[in-house]
């Protein structure tokens, strides 16, 4: 059974008349299990989050307006542990605190408050704390070359997913490997990561297989993006 380290926020757009939606990572990784009558147990902040979301040029721009942390005082012993968050709320230092498989995704550490820029991570101490670190290709250049090459161990393995070539790359110390995945052109993919993150962790922790978990969970979401897209 997971414990996912999340939060929810309200999506106010404002070229909507500032209409308020209620998502973000925990809804759609909690989500997943609800849907398939998993247990699990989430840590986040009892405060919903506001994110404001602006129109330019027909693309819509976020800007995360306030950051409540989460915060862990004592070790917590579980079967697994899925980290996605909105910003930096939750310090990756504390995943000194987690004990067994983490599975984190980077998307919002390489984010500012306030602002759409993203920023670049160098080696950071948290790093061989976590051994799965999910990033998309367009995040993966945030990632510096020092961080890939020099401090990967072999505990740990970035899961790049590029939805846009139907592939995902595995990489780890010593090996790298590509993986065909189910072909689609949709035009809404939002949550499509969250839903990758929570049911590849579910698969792997259950079969040790990395490759097997990924094509699994890449099926999953090839069906949650079809049904999204015809609803």
């Amino acid at each position: 059974m997971p414990i996912i380290i999340s939060n929810y926020a309200n999506d106010i757009i404002e070229y909507k008349n500032n209409a308020i939606i209620k998502w973000w990572p925990a809804f759609y990784i909690e989500k997943y299990f609800k849907e398939n009558n998993l247990k699990y147990n989430i840590i986040n902040w009892e405060k919903i989050w506001e994110v404001f979301i602006l129109n330019n040029n027909w693309d819509d721009v976020w800007l995360i307006k306030y950051a409540p942390e989460i915060n862990i005082n004592k070790i917590i012993e579980w079967d697994y542990f899925i980290i996605s968050t909105l910003l930096n709320e939750f310090d990756l230092l504390q995943t000194n605190m987690l004990k067994w498989l983490i599975f984190c995704d980077i998307q919002w550490y390489i984010r500012e408050i306030n602002s759409p820029n993203r920023i670049l991570l160098d080696y950071l101490p948290w790093i061989n704390n976590v051994d799965f670190l999910k990033v998309a290709d367009y995040e993966f250049q945030y990632l510096t070359n020092k961080l890939v090459t020099e401090y990967i161990n072999w505990w740990w393995i970035i899961i790049i997913t590029t939805w846009s070539k139907w592939i995902v790359k595995i990489i780890s110390a010593n090996w790298e490997k590509i993986i065909n995945i189910p072909v689609w052109d949709f035009k809404d993919t939002i949550w499509a990561w969250d839903t990758f993150l929570a049911s590849f962790s579910y698969y792997y922790f259950n079969s040790n297989d990395i490759e097997k978990s990924i094509l699994k969970s890449s099926n999953y979401v090839y069906n949650f993006l079809k049904n999204k897209n015809i609803n």
